[in-house]
């Protein structure tokens, strides 16, 4: 049965960018605020989309988007500082866990927040070199391909860590 026009249209939004989150699909459509809200609630009602929280956001994959595993992946990769742990590991193959841990309490504790969570949902694994902590991607050829995979929606999302990067480096 096909959806209304307008929920067509979210879903197709969703589609090409799995992970975006309530005012990207609001922006992208067009649609007032409580007409997207509206929308997406009838959408999850019939459980065409799935919703992952995070932090205040919640984010937004269909529910043939992936696997689980692929659904983990973008959600951590749409979000700041996991998407920066994960690009440095794809850069190092592995880090050193001491120097990502760096920073005010508060940050700090978000990385280590971000760190168990991905370790959790096995996307970074971890082991001991030399009496020192490493972080690793448990499966980096799939990673890769996720992002591949998905790399159109993924531009408004990096644009945006790229920019928090540099403002973070102003201060």
């Amino acid at each position: 049965m096909a959806e209304t026009p307008a929920r067509d249209k979210i879903l197709q939004i969703i589609s090409q960018n799995p992970g975006i989150h309530f005012r990207e699909i609001q922006r992208m459509s067009g649609m007032a605020v409580g007409q997207a809200e509206y929308h997406l609630y009838q959408l999850e009602k019939s459980d065409k989309v799935i919703i992952k929280e995070d932090g205040n956001n919640r984010r937004y994959f269909l529910p043939d988007q992936g696997s689980l595993q692929d659904r983990k992946i973008i959600f951590y990769l749409r979000s700041s500082i996991p998407s920066r742990i994960i690009q440095s590991i794809i850069r190092s193959g592995e880090i050193d866990s001491s120097k990502i841990l760096r920073g005010r309490k508060a940050k700090l504790e978000k990385i280590k927040k971000a760190i168990e969570s991905m370790e959790k949902d096995g996307i970074i694994s971890r082991k001991v070199v030399n009496g020192t902590d490493h972080i690793f991607l448990t499966d980096r050829d799939h990673v890769i391909k996720v992002i591949k995979r998905y790399r159109k929606g993924f531009i408004g999302t990096l644009e945006q860590n790229l920019l928090s990067l540099l403002d973070e480096s102003d201060s």
